[in-house]
């Protein structure tokens, strides 16, 4: 499938993001994971959860801001039990 002349791989049970491509519903400027979510596809709307509830930690030059993230997240309980869970 192509639009806007660029190829799209898309897994068949994704059958959501073929239509939305197909029907030109997707800005060019879009993510297609958030249009699907948009459109209530329980995938895309996991995924994107997923992702928001993410942290991404680019500290390369201050190992003390690691540190100090860390032990804010400690201090709430829930977090403490996710953080030693994964662990």
């Amino acid at each position: 499938m192509t639009c806007e002349n660029e190829a799209y791989t898309i897994h068949p049970s994704f059958s959501i993001a073929k239509d939305l491509i197909a029907k030109k519903m997707v800005r060019e400027n879009a993510l297609l994971l958030s249009v699907c979510a948009q459109f209530n596809d329980p995938m895309a709307k996991s995924m994107m959860q997923w992702l928001s509830d993410t942290t991404v930690i680019n500290y390369k030059d201050d190992e003390s801001k690691i540190v100090e993230l860390f032990n804010s997240h400690l201090t709430n309980p829930k977090n403490a039990q996710l953080i030693f869970t994964l662990h």
